[in-house]
């Protein structure tokens, strides 16, 4: 019998309190009937949330250079490795390193280029803390690759001219 009581009088104490808890959250009419956090009507919030997502005049001109810098990076990489595996006068050593880094430059703008986009335009990153650190990690690696190989070619052009 005292269990009984004893579970009776929490749910009449979970009550109270779910009861209490209504009361704060109705007590301020306006917020009673709101149906999202800004208290507008729907078709409102609708219209707030799409002016708040769709791209600005400079965003426009944001993604159209990312498209443009996407398409002549995907076709010049494309042509590079075409071009060297299709005649065999050209695979020399040096054609096959521009060719590396052909290959490395390709990777890059297909799969950092497009979250780039993304993430500039809504400056939010929707694709998780695993794609943030593979991206991040390719960029820098690519930026450090591409620092070497200039570096190399200032070796090798600097070798040339003191022989």
């Amino acid at each position: 019998m005292d269990n009984k009581q004893d579970s009776s009088a929490a749910v009449g104490h979970n009550n109270a309190t779910m009861e209490a808890t209504m009361e704060s959250v109705t007590d301020d009419p306006m917020k009673a009937n709101c149906s999202n956090d800004f208290c507008v009507s729907d078709e409102q919030y609708v219209d707030m949330i799409r002016d708040y997502i769709w791209p600005t005049t400079f965003e426009w001109c944001l993604i159209a250079f990312y498209v443009f810098v996407f398409t002549v990076g995907v076709v010049g990489n494309a042509m590079v490795c075409f071009v060297v595996w299709n005649d065999r006068r050209l695979r020399t050593v040096t054609n096959l390193f521009i060719v590396n880094l052909s290959v490395a430059d390709f990777l890059i703008i297909v799969v950092c280029l497009p979250p780039t986009v993304l993430g500039d335009v809504t400056e939010t990153w929707y694709l998780g803390p695993v794609m943030c650190k593979i991206v991040l990690y390719l960029q820098v690696r690519k930026a450090l690759r591409t620092l070497t190989f200039l570096r190399h070619g200032a070796w090798a052009h600097f070798l040339d001219d003191t022989r």
